[in-house]
């Protein structure tokens, strides 16, 4: 109980920091939580999965899109299994999620990710909503840069 009462009150000082806009701080103290005692709670912990939500958007403010993308991975499963599979919070994480693989050049992760994002928003949003034909875009320019990878190796 004590160390689910120290990822509470950890947990409002990182939501204040959050709002203030300090993202620096914001990571530091969530890295620094993590470090201490993640191993203590499970991966689907609401106060792991809240901790590691804000050192994803973070880590994204700061530009440290490698740790972005390991913390946004690690977010996926308790997302489904609180949201459930065709939620459309499950299909923004993975939108999110998928965006920063591309961007790090993990071009089979990011497929995976964005064509997971892709299925799920054509049911809640339908497929001529914008949000779905970004997604689009991006799965194309993911499938494209696959190619192009392939036919160098190729040659």
């Amino acid at each position: 109980m004590a160390v689910l009462d120290e990822w509470k009150t950890r947990l409002g000082q990182i939501q204040e920091k959050k709002k203030d806009k300090k993202w620096k701080a914001v990571l530091d103290s969530c890295k620094d939580l993590l470090q201490k005692s993640a191993s203590i709670l499970h991966a689907n912990n609401i106060y792991l999965v809240r901790v590691l939500d804000a050192a994803f958007c973070a880590a994204i403010e700061v530009e440290k899109f490698e740790l972005a993308a390991k913390y946004g991975a690690r977010t996926l499963d308790p997302y489904r299994l609180y949201y459930g599979d065709n939620s459309p919070n499950v299909a923004l994480q993975l939108f999110m999620v998928g965006k920063i693989q591309l961007y790090l050049q993990d071009m089979t992760t990011a497929l995976k990710s964005l064509e997971m994002s892709r299925k799920i928003l054509a049911v809640t949003h339908g497929t001529e909503h914008k949000i779905y034909k970004d997604v689009t875009l991006f799965v194309e320019q993911c499938r494209e840069e696959l190619r192009v990878q392939l036919e160098k190796s190729v040659s």
